[in-house]
């Protein structure tokens, strides 16, 4: 599942995020036990891992309802 794909990223770049959070709008909360940083609107924040990216990109963009098959 990619939230938790997400969350496992989130704590390797826990320090970058925690920068992150005193110049965006971003907040760590707890969730199952682990911390996790989400926007003002609650969505997950996706650190910089590129093939993360590319890993929600195909989950998303090529998912055979979005109407973009790869």
């Amino acid at each position: 599942m990619v939230e938790h794909e997400v969350t496992e990223a989130q704590q390797q770049y826990q320090s970058m995020l925690e920068q992150w959070g005193r110049t965006i709008p971003i907040v760590k909360m707890e969730e199952l036990g682990r911390m996790t940083w989400r926007d003002k609107e609650g969505r997950q924040v996706v650190p910089p891992d590129d093939a993360l990216k590319r890993r929600i990109l195909r989950e998303y963009h090529d998912h055979w309802g979005a109407g973009h098959p790869s």
